[in-house]
């Protein structure tokens, strides 16, 4: 085998590897899910159009580099009907000990919904909170509820 060849061959596997490597990364995992919530209005997320009703919520988070990537999964009985992106908040304490001691962040892991005022705009905030496998996560998922 010449020298070109080796070197042409040595460079497809390092791509080989470099893909399968980054492939992983963005995978998901899930925070947590909550069973049963009861949404009391129609909302729309871009093209995506939700129905009132009760519905199993399962947050999922991915972190590349420095980005954060987080999931809203709308289910029932164990199918993913809806799939809505959120943003990251940052808690104002710095350190863990501070996020620890903060009383605002709950114990265990929460969803509420809000509206915000002057508009349609709803807001479904969720909590990691202190413990479980992804503690001190907070993100938004926003959407527009729909009148009638």
């Amino acid at each position: 085998m010449s020298f070109k060849r080796s070197r042409v061959f040595a460079g497809r596997i390092a791509l080989a590897i470099f893909i399968i490597a980054c492939s992983g990364l963005a995978e998901t995992q899930r925070i947590s899910i909550f069973r049963g919530v009861d949404i009391p209005f129609d909302f729309k997320s871009g093209d995506i159009v939700v129905d009132q009703g009760k519905y199993d919520l399962d947050v999922h988070f991915s972190k590349v580099d420095t980005n954060y990537l987080y999931l809203l999964k709308f289910m029932r009985k164990g199918k993913v009907l809806y799939e809505i992106s959120g943003q990251r908040i940052e808690y104002q304490a710095q350190t863990i000990t501070d996020l620890a001691r903060d009383p605002k962040i709950p114990k265990e892991p929460t969803i509420r919904i809000r509206k915000l005022p002057g508009g349609n705009l709803v807001d479904f905030i969720f909590e990691s909170g202190k413990t479980g496998n992804m503690p001190f996560e907070k993100a938004f998922f926003r959407v527009e509820q729909i009148q009638k």
